[in-house]
């Protein structure tokens, strides 16, 4: 599952309609089965409304891994391709980069980076930590059930939950943050940003 918004789903061509993520991360928690995913909050014409709805889709799932990031262009793919077309695409087959469509999923885009990075991104880094944590788990509990394993499963459960939480409280945050900002407020922009890190 990388999108739950309905734009997204299209704009990724995923092939499924937005109830049939739902459906399966039920379908997973019914059979006890750890859903892992990284949901691609930005694609190259994301807007607010699409951010904010997979936001509340994170925070909904609170109990499986939702890791998130931004979709990457990759050297001949039709993404990428358009993309030069387009005047949007810089680097090259080392590193692509481009630019959002709207100039405030740009500013949003690049302060969860900022923000988060630490946090979502490397391996030793809270996120991978957790999702390493609640795949253990389940190994686990299916090699060597136990008590006292399925005595962990409350604790996993408030950690993977709390950090989702977390994830969408300080991405909400950002999203009013850049609905109001004044897009030429580089200061207001760091301050908010020194504000997020703290």
């Amino acid at each position: 599952i990388e999108t739950d918004a309905p734009e997204g789903l299209v704009a990724l061509r995923r092939g499924v309609k937005q109830p049939q993520n739902q459906r399966a991360l039920d379908v997973l928690s019914d059979l006890d089965v750890q859903a892992c995913s990284n949901l691609l909050l930005f694609d190259p014409d994301t807007r607010l409304a699409e951010v904010a709805h997979n936001v509340d889709f994170l925070e909904c799932n609170a109990r499986h891994t939702l890791n998130f990031c931004r979709v990457e262009a990759y050297g001949g793919t039709p993404l990428t391709n358009r993309l030069q077309g387009e005047g949007r695409l810089f680097g090259d087959y080392l590193g692509f980069d481009y630019l959002l469509r709207e100039p405030r999923i740009e500013l949003l885009w690049r302060i969860c980076h900022l923000a988060f990075h630490d946090r979502n991104f490397p391996l030793d880094g809270l996120s991978n930590s957790l999702i390493g944590a609640a795949y253990r788990f389940h190994l686990a509990k299916r090699f060597w059930p136990s008590v006292g394993v399925e005595q962990l499963r409350p604790t996993l459960g408030d950690l993977l939950g709390r950090f989702a939480r977390s994830q969408a409280l300080h991405l909400r945050r950002a999203l009013a943050f850049v609905e109001r900002v004044a897009l030429h407020d580089v200061d207001a922009a760091l301050r908010h940003l020194a504000g997020q890190l703290a």
